[in-house]
């Protein structure tokens, strides 16, 4: 199995009947069948234009536009299904490794890290220069943050195919995640020379520039990567972030607004705007009912994993005076935090010693509000 498969346009003009309203596939997120064959119009396509499972954001008949190219219903399966369809394929024909890389990336979709560690190492195995299997299972270990086993599946992924932005903006993630800003930058900026319209790319530096507190530098990744897709939810995320640091709360609202819209399943915005409003500095922005509502809504779409969304969880029981419930997600919460190095250990312990004192929290990393807007 090659590492990167490109596919011909077979059949570069092509028509597409009026988009039925009733197929149910729009915004369905799906995997490509091993028998797939995408279709774009006067340019090769290659399998890595794709991130599986990719969403499905326009229905022309029998064709499915999946973020890069144009695939029948036939050819794809819906995500729930995937294990289950790259299993059959599997019993089939136990020497297709692209059904087995497939099934990997579903395994993980499913969060069965274990299987799917294993279904990936099995292609390496069986493929050495299968590129694709080092950095799908580079995203396995960072899911797992164990950022310098991630670091060094993308190193071979990189070795193997210097040239795709993807790794490299992969790469800067993990790299991030284990605290050496200046590597994870050089690795942002170089999927951005190989590839000037990736967005995410610019985003991910907007939040290693923010995570240095550079917040202008910050905002101006987040615009760029707004301005080359204005559907980029992670951007919505951070830019409003970054304007709940500078005290611009309404403007930090619609980011995060923006980005619920674009993405209901995400669950970013709902704890941003769960944070805001338990634990602001400026108390008139406080409300604890939608604090809770969207904390809980977080903890939800994340299956409870994340211990800064159980901790806003935990706030905003304290900003309704709930305080027993309080104590008890914010023991959680610290409990939970499995990057000590990265969180804010005192901010921690201080919630919980304000929550066992009877107060709510205002969290200094929320200023009071600005009087005037703008970046």
């Amino acid at each position: 199995m090659r590492s990167v498969l490109i596919l011909s346009c077979l059949g570069a003009a092509f028509s597409l009947s009026a988009a039925r309203a009733d197929d149910g596939w729009l915004n369905q997120r799906v995997y490509l069948k091993v028998n797939a064959r995408p279709k774009l119009q006067n340019r090769a396509f290659a399998w890595n234009d794709i991130t599986v499972p990719a969403k499905i954001t326009q229905v022309n008949g029998d064709w499915l536009w999946v973020g890069s190219a144009w695939v029948r219903s036939s050819e794809v399966v819906k995500e729930a299904d995937g294990v289950t369809y790259y299993n059959k394929v599997m019993r089939e024909s136990p020497d297709n490794l692209t059904a087995l890389l497939y099934r990997g990336v579903s395994f993980r979709m499913k969060r069965d890290f274990a299987n799917a560690i294993k279904d990936f190492t099995e292609v390496i195995r069986l493929d050495p220069s299968s590129a694709s299997a080092y950095a799908e299972r580079a995203a396995t270990y960072d899911h797992l943050h164990q950022y310098d086993k991630s670091v060094a599946d993308l190193n071979q992924a990189i070795r193997l195919t210097p040239d795709v932005a993807v790794f490299y903006n992969n790469r800067g993630c993990s790299t991030r995640g284990l605290g050496t800003y200046a590597r994870a930058k050089a690795d942002f900026d170089e999927a951005i020379r190989l590839d000037p319209k990736m967005a995410i790319a610019y985003s991910n530096r907007g939040v290693n520039w923010m995570l240095q507190e550079e917040y202008d530098r910050a905002m101006a990744d987040y615009n760029k990567a707004l301005a080359i897709d204005p559907t980029m939810v992670y951007a919505y995320d951070g830019r409003g972030y970054v304007w709940s640091k500078r005290g611009h709360y309404q403007e930090a609202l619609h980011d995060w607004d923006e980005s619920i819209r674009l993405a209901p399943d995400e669950p970013g915005g709902y704890h941003n705007k769960a944070r805001l409003y338990a634990t602001c500095m400026s108390l008139g922005h406080r409300d604890g009912k939608l604090a809770l509502e969207n904390a809980k809504q977080a903890c939800e779409l994340d299956h409870w994993e994340n211990w800064q969304y159980v901790s806003s969880l935990a706030a905003a029981y304290a900003e309704l005076g709930q305080f027993d419930k309080a104590i008890e997600w914010q023991k959680k919460a610290i409990a939970m935090d499995i990057q000590p190095e990265l969180s804010d250990e005192k901010n921690q312990t201080e919630r919980l010693q304000a929550y066992e004192s009877g107060r709510a929290f205002s969290d200094p990393e929320i200023p009071e509000e600005a009087e005037e807007t703008g970046p």
